[in-house]
């Protein structure tokens, strides 16, 4: 390259690129424009997810007759001691016929019910309208979970016909009334309907017609002793008894013992209250307390025990299942992670003999515009969650090293280049 054209091209086109550098960082000092975000306030939860074994005080309950079963409870439902689980018939026709029976009597009581004027003129048309919204609700929620809704079917047709009674109308039952009392008779035979049996639990609690064969894995009475290794092994499935029937939970208290990376051991507090979720299973949000953390060093898996207050159809079937653990909420003003920057800034102190010191530190904050001018604000982060900071709207003025904080509706500078606090954009 010793040919002077070319080490004059060379030459120009390096002070070009030299140029054209410099012009664009003088750009973007002085003419980029800032990007802005509005702070809001927003609540936001923390949640962890855990996955772990439901555990408590459970029943096995079997069936004696064999046959066809009839639940008489549904799962999650409370059943009193010595009560029916279910009736046992030897086919499912004779089952079915047991079901027309009750449902034709039921709808006989209704109607009878209807024909006796006392029982309907002390209702009015409004109590009555009320009522009937809240049957087409509980059809409507027991169709879509798969509940028979012959019952709510005739409760509401029965609100139906007293609306039409309060309202001056008399409807004729007796035609149907005669067509129910010859179908029982009907039905009624020496074999129809009858039953082998009933199945009856000798103790009190909520129902559940599933067994999975883990019920005595994890006794009720040590659950609070259990560690990570406890949890995470891999367990062989139990035996089911044949003639299973079901099981009672005889506690109204159950346990969520699940597993948490040691990073995570640090948010649950003895005795604190968190909330519980099972995506996968239910759509319930439920309270517990933790009763229980189990960790070998800070470094290892912890065990979480969490006990719970709260039974139904879905709660009752969980086993091993994975968790949403929500184990705070937070309530700030929300800013970008993007906005934050660091300064050091330096306020005077009046001390309590009445001098006056200088105290220097360097400070989280962010830049808002206020009008053309920038300021730097200083915050105080209450969580983050790596995207969004959540900062506390009102800290202590103590806290502070600037005059004051972020505030709802600032607009937060997420984006510009040569901030700084007192910056005028034209």
């Amino acid at each position: 390259m010793t040919n002077p054209k070319i080490k004059k091209i060379v030459a120009t086109f390096a002070a070009l690129l030299i140029f054209t550098f410099l012009g664009y960082q003088i750009y973007r000092v002085n003419f980029a424009k800032q990007v802005t975000e509005e702070a809001l306030y927003k609540t936001v939860s923390e949640k962890i997810q855990a996955t772990g074994y439901a555990i408590r005080s459970e029943n096995v309950i079997t069936n004696p007759y064999g046959g066809v079963l009839q639940y008489a409870v549904s799962d999650g439902g409370r059943v009193s001691s010595n009560g029916t689980v279910a009736t046992a018939y030897s086919s499912v026709a004779t089952a079915g016929t047991k079901d027309q029976l009750d449902s034709l009597k039921n709808e006989k009581q209704l109607l009878t019910d209807l024909q006796n004027p006392g029982n309907s003129y002390a209702d009015s048309l409004e109590t009555v309208g009320q009522q009937i919204s809240k049957q087409m609700i509980s059809l409507l929620n027991n169709s879509e979970s798969g509940t028979s809704i012959t019952a709510d079917k005739q409760q509401l047709q029965y609100l139906l016909n007293k609306r039409q009674i309060i309202a001056g109308k008399s409807p004729d039952f007796s035609s149907r009334l005669s067509e129910i009392e010859t179908k029982i008779t009907q039905l009624s035979g020496t074999s129809n309907g009858q039953a082998l049996g009933t199945v009856t639990t000798d103790k009190a609690g909520f129902f559940s017609s599933h067994v999975d064969g883990y019920e005595n894995l994890f006794p009720i009475n040590s659950v609070t002793t259990l560690t990570a290794d406890d949890l995470e092994k891999e367990y062989p499935k139990g035996t089911v008894q044949d003639h299973t029937v079901g099981k009672v939970v005889n506690d109204f208290f159950w346990y969520f013992a699940c597993t948490v990376p040691a990073k995570d051991a640090n948010r649950f507090k003895l005795e604190n209250t968190v909330t519980l979720s099972f995506p996968f299973a239910s759509a319930d949000e439920i309270p517990a307390t933790i009763v229980a953390i189990n960790q070998q060093d800070e470094n290892s898996d912890a065990a979480i025990i969490l006990k719970c207050d709260r039974m139904n159809a879905n709660l009752v079937n969980l086993r091993k299942e994975t968790a949403e653990v929500t184990v705070n909420q937070y309530s700030g003003i929300q800013v970008s992670q993007k906005a934050i920057h660091f300064e050091t800034l330096t306020k005077d102190v009046k001390q309590a003999d009445g001098t006056v010191t200088k105290q220097t530190q360097k400070v989280p904050g962010v830049y808002v515009m206020y009008g053309t001018e920038m300021r730097f604000c200083q915050i105080v982060q209450l969580y983050g969650d790596g995207t969004y900071v959540y900062c506390d709207p009102s800290p202590s003025a103590d806290a502070l090293m600037t005059d004051d904080t972020v505030k709802q509706y600032d607009q937060v500078i997420i984006e510009g280049t040569d901030l700084y606090d007192g910056k005028v954009i034209d």
